[in-house]
């Protein structure tokens, strides 16, 4: 009777008993994969708002003053990068996540793109065009939040994953 039960289930919903055990323990690690890359976008909108504010590129090329507040906003672009990417990898491989938590990873993705093209123009230019680096900030908040709206999806897969396995 289990068997059969089971059966309809996996024919139902296309998963297994099991996929769904292994679907939590994944949406558990993508949680944390987005609240990590949250913060490190966070600290790297602080970093960029205090370059912009302070004028940090100028001076720093003019007399190096504030130039660690420019390089560690630079370098802090690697981990915040990595992480914002990784959680678009963890998202789009996992095929039991849901369809909509899928496709804003890849709006994650293409922010991610668009902030680091946006960081390069705008340190290129020296931030001499004020609605660039504007843009540049404004396109960072909007990854933030993205970032939120998509570790709040995967904490809410997860509890729906915790309620299917143990129905």
């Amino acid at each position: 009777m289990n068997e059969v039960r089971s059966q309809k289930s996996e024919v139902r919903s296309g998963f297994r008993p099991d996929d769904f055990a292994k679907a939590k323990v994944a949406t558990r690690k993508l949680r944390w994969a987005g609240l990590i890359a949250a913060i490190l976008v966070y600290l790297q909108c602080l970093l960029g708002g205090l370059v912009g504010s302070r004028w940090a590129l100028h001076q720093c090329f003019g007399g190096s003053q504030l130039c660690d507040v420019m390089n560690s906003h630079i370098i802090g672009v690697f981990p915040a990068t990595i992480a914002t990417l990784t959680v678009v990898w963890m998202a789009w491989r996992n095929v039991a996540f849901d369809s909509l938590l899928r496709k804003l990873s890849w709006v994650v993705g293409g922010i991610v793109v668009l902030q680091v093209l946006l960081g390069v123009a705008t340190f290129r230019l020296h931030l001499q065009v004020e609605p660039l680096t504007v843009a540049h900030h404004t396109v960072g908040a909007a990854l933030f939040g993205t970032l939120v709206a998509l570790t709040t999806l995967a904490l809410r897969e997860s509890e729906v994953k915790s309620f299917q396995v143990r129905s």
